[in-house]
Order: C-alpha cells, then sequence, then structure tokens
C-alpha cells in the first residue's frame, strides 16, 4: 500500500487563542526574558523563578553541583523545572544541550565519534543507534531540548565545523 502523511492543523485554533491570550498578559520584560538562554553556572533555580528564562543551556563538561552522573542531573534539571512551575505564567521550561557527540554532560554515557567519521562507516543504521542512544541518555538526564542530531552536509571545507558533517 502507499504511504500517507495524515494532515494536521498546526497550529490549532486553541493553541493559538491560549498562545494569544498568555502573551497578552506577559509584560515586554516577561516577553523578552523567554527569548533567552541563559548559560548553566550563571542562571540559578531562583534566577529561573524571578527571571523566568526560555531555557537554561548545559554546555558540554558542565558539572551540576551534585556531581555529574545522570541521578544528578535529573535531580538538578528538576529543581528548575519546579521552579519554571512557580513563574506567574507557568511557561514550560527549555533546558538544552549541545549533545551532538553523545550526552557528554554526564558521566557514563557513551561519546560518539564525529559525523564525519560515522558517515565515513557507510552504516546508517550505526549512525541511527547512536542517536538513539544520544536521545535515551539526554532524556534520562533530564534534558528537553538538545541541539542534536545534526543532518547538515557540508560542502565548504573552510566552514570551522565541517567534521560536524555526514
Amino acid at each position: 500500500g502507499a504511504f500517507s502523511i495524515p494532515t494536521v492543523s498546526w497550529p490549532s485554533d486553541s493553541c493559538k487563542t491560549m498562545t494569544a491570550t498568555l502573551i497578552g498578559t506577559m509584560t515586554r520584560a516577561e516577553k523578552a526574558a523567554q527569548m533567552v538562554m541563559a548559560p548553566l553556572g550563571i542562571a540559578s533555580v531562583a534566577d529561573v523563578q524571578t527571571l523566568a528564562p526560555g531555557a537554561v543551556f548545559a554546555p558540554g563538561g558542565y558539572v551540576p553541583p551534585g556531581g555529574s552522573g545522570i541521578a544528578a542531573w535529573g535531580s538538578y534539571l528538576d529543581g528548575f523545572i519546579a521552579a519554571a512551575a512557580q513563574t506567574t505564567h507557568k511557561i514550560p521550561f527549555f533546558m538544552g544541550a549541545d549533545v551532538l557527540h553523545g550526552n557528554n554532560t554526564a558521566i557514563g554515557t557513551v561519546i560518539f565519534p564525529h559525523n564525519a567519521g560515522l558517515g565515513g562507516s557507510n552504516d546508517p543504521a550505526l549512525v541511527q543507534k547512536g542517536a538513539q542512544i544520544t536521545a535515551m541518555e539526554g532524556a534520562a538526564a533530564g534534558l528537553n531540548w538538545t541541539f542534536a542530531p545534526f543532518a547538515g552536509v557540508s560542502w565548504d571545507d573552510q566552514w570551522g565545523r565541517v567534521y560536524e558533517s555526514f
């Protein structure tokens, strides 16, 4: 049989209404704060509760106060999520991380070769398995926004991150 993609009306009318209502109740400062991705190490749980940034970024190699294991990460990020739930508008919180080569934010996770190396394996199943492992390990640490997998193809060797291309 033929494969067909169902038509989905997005955003829905209720989503549009909720968004318009929410934005209508926000101050300019609150709207601006939602555009901020604050870096861990500078942003604290108290900052999230008072300033309500849209996200916090976990840079590679960052170690939370409780240690760098998955359980420590989960507990640490739960504090940020709980703080976001206490803000005026209770907008869901995003914790972003660059996990392009695996969840390098936590000890005990798998770190994969650069995409150039994986692409050179000529094994799409291996690449997919690596992305699945990275997704599971990121979710286990509490990350809900990742900057991976990267699926672009670089055509200009002068680009500084050409190794991230397949």
